[in-house]
């Protein structure tokens, strides 16, 4: 099962930040590519949350993201999101041992910063008001929100053309060896 951990609202802060804001700048479906791709996604790789030892909050998000993308109403997917988080739970309860936590809050953190953001709320201020939905015994403060934001606004455009030009190396290669044949 799980163990939630500070790192992992980190890591998910990381990631909502990034998407919000290249929605924010680039327009909603700017993100679609990296929704139905979170594997090739540049953004998912920075944030680390495709290392977490469960799949639920990468496929959670992408599926609200993907229907916030269709054109879902906030309404509708409030009242779908909550039976989507209860389902989630009614399925982890006979896998969960007495030392494991629940999901629960980290997928709390993710719907209420994406429901912040769906209401016209600024990235920052939507991961402000997601965070207030985390439990107090993980200790994720107002300042550890900051020093994420801050990280990602410096490192996350090194890290894109990091990985871009990794990409790049790779398709020179994959045509040499097609031409070499």
């Amino acid at each position: 099962m799980i163990k939630l951990q500070k790192a992992d609202f980190e890591n998910w802060s990381a990631c909502l930040y990034l998407i919000l804001q290249q929605m924010r700048k680039e327009g909603l479906f700017s993100i679609e590519q990296h929704i139905n791709n979170p594997e090739e996604s540049n953004i998912f790789m920075y944030s680390n949350v495709l290392q977490s030892s469960t799949k639920i909050p990468l496929e959670f998000t992408t599926n609200i993201m993907e229907l916030f993308l269709m054109g879902v109403g906030q309404e509708e997917l409030t009242r779908n999101v909550e039976k989507y988080i209860n389902a989630i739970l009614d399925y982890e309860k006979p896998h969960k041992t007495i030392k494991d936590q629940s999901i629960k809050p980290l997928l709390d953190f993710i719907w209420e910063t994406i429901l912040c953001s769906i209401n016209g709320n600024a990235p920052k201020t939507s991961l402000m008001l997601g965070r207030l939905s985390i439990p107090l015994m993980i200790e994720f403060s107002k300042n550890d929100l900051e020093n994420v934001i801050q990280k990602c606004k410096k490192d996350f455009n090194y890290f894109k053309y990091e990985h871009q030009t990794l990409n790049m190396d790779e398709e020179i290669d994959k045509f040499i060896s097609s031409i070499s044949k």
